[in-house]
């Protein structure tokens, strides 16, 4: 995912507080929203393969990154 927008929210997150697009402070954490969101468990027809390919993605960051500190809320 490369933005987030009104139109994403909608789809991904319609659930949580519509301003959150506006404020990049405040915009869902995609990845996180997949593990620890049940409403997000419910868009994949195949959760657990999108679960792992998030994982992957995640590590192949980490990987290309390794110096880079993550933020944490």
């Amino acid at each position: 995912m490369l933005a987030w927008n009104e139109l994403g929210h909608a789809l991904t997150a319609g659930h949580l507080d519509p301003d959150s697009p506006d404020d990049p402070a405040r915009r869902p954490n995609t990845s996180r929203m997949l593990f620890l969101d049940p409403h997000c468990r419910e868009l994949y027809a195949d959760w657990e393969r999108k679960a792992r390919a998030v994982v992957g993605y995640l590590r192949i960051a980490v990987g290309r990154y390794p110096r880079t500190r993550c933020s944490r809320r």
